[in-house]
């Protein structure tokens, strides 16, 4: 790793607090912005080997790049996708689908940084107290020594995780496990099938099915709660449950196993500085759906929309959340009418974040009406704010 003089507020030109997918996603669709450029990475669970990265946490993980993102980083495309309810063929789309490695995706962008950026620096450490002046940001790093922790950049690409600390049980979430299974004969899917909807005692549960060869599936089991914790869920069972339904299971990889969960929230983000740009979560552009949030968490960072159309987006969301949110037990049916409702070109638009205006009318007519209205009359809005807070420097 390459020393820097942290003295100097101006002495990296970029600076990325966090590096995922998301920012690796915006390297590989925009390399020509980094070119030339002094670049600073920050990520707890990231560490510069030479010319490749040693990354921990996610580096088995399937990325789904959804829609026609073809980031010329996918291991596996295929020439349409489906929908189903509770195992039946709902919609079917055909458009491409894309998915790659989380860790192939990183690399690929690390690589683009080294061979385009002026110089390339990577941190071990969280960054936090992001500040701006005139001359751009600056912020600490807990890994650097009490001197000289203090950095400097002119421009900020923020995917850090947000402090949910006190609201995590007043959010909802999207929880998810996934694995690779074999499959003792084909199992006769051509195509993924992003959502596989069924009803459960927590309102909605799906299933995520990549077909990887003719034997071979990933299968992910997602559900959406108002509890951050799900220690007392058994993801499990239910997985092998719906995949013996498939088929006969060969064997089930325990080395494949994915787990996490993500914040389902309407953001509205206090951050209106200039040059920082808010990516992943962080943009407020997560959805209730597996293979497409992610399309659009990088590329609506970058590009700011009318505020206006900022606006109608984030209350379309709220509600959207709110109905969850407040009525769980009806997700399924909100849901299905929904997809039913909702023809696979422009759902597909939809849920990749590039909806044009008539989308949002077909999504208000598809909502349950009643539910709708009381929503939007709600006081218990599904909105947070990000916890950094821009500061004009002293």
């Amino acid at each position: 790793m390459e020393a820097a003089n942290r003295s100097d507020s101006k002495e990296f030109e970029v600076g990325f607090l966090g590096f995922g997918v998301s920012s690796a996603a915006l390297v590989l669709k925009e390399p020509e912005r980094f070119s030339g450029k002094n670049i600073l990475i920050v990520d707890p669970n990231l560490e510069s080997k030479q010319k490749s990265l040693k990354i921990r946490g996610i580096d088995k993980n399937i990325c789904s790049l959804g829609i026609e993102e073809d980031l010329t980083g996918h291991d596996r495309v295929w020439t349409g996708w489906q929908i189903h309810l509770q195992g039946r063929r709902t919609l079917q789309g055909i458009r491409s689908y894309h998915c790659t490695k989380a860790n192939h995706l990183m690399q690929k962008a690390y690589e683009i940084l080294l061979k385009l950026s002026a110089r390339l620096t990577v941190i071990t450490g969280k960054a936090s107290q992001v500040c701006s002046s005139e001359e751009g940001f600056s912020f600490l790093v807990d890994s650097i020594s009490e001197e000289q922790n203090k950095i400097g950049c002119l421009e900020i690409f923020d995917s850090r995780n947000m402090d949910l600390s006190g609201q995590e049980n007043k959010i909802l979430w999207q929880h998810f496990y996934g694995q690779e299974f074999e499959m003792e004969q084909a199992h006769g899917f051509e195509s993924p099938v992003l959502m596989d909807l069924y009803p459960s005692a927590k309102g909605l549960e799906f299933f995520y099915i990549l077909p990887l060869s003719p034997t071979k599936l990933f299968v992910e089991l997602t559900y959406f709660s108002k509890m951050a914790s799900n220690q007392n869920w058994n993801y499990s069972d239910r997985l092998v449950s719906y995949v013996n339904k498939i088929g006969a299971v060969k064997s089930a990889l325990r080395e494949s196993i994915e787990k996490s969960r993500i914040p389902l929230i309407s953001v509205i983000n206090s951050i209106e500085q200039m040059n920082y740009y808010p990516l992943g979560a962080r943009s407020g552009k997560l959805r209730a759906a597996t293979g497409y949030s992610f399309a659009a968490s990088y590329h609506h960072g970058i590009v700011r929309p009318k505020r206006i159309t900022q606006k109608v987006r984030s209350w379309f969301d709220g509600i959207f959340l709110r109905v969850l949110s407040s009525h769980p037990e009806l997700s399924f049916e909100v849901f299905e009418k929904f997809l039913k409702a909702m023809p696979a070109s422009r759902l597909a638009s939809f849920l990749s974040y590039q909806p044009q205006k008539s989308d949002y009318l077909f999504a208000v007519l598809a909502m349950p009406k009643i539910l709708f209205l009381k929503s939007v009359i709600s006081k218990n809005r599904c909105q947070i704010r990000t916890e950094v807070e821009i500061n004009e420097l002293v």
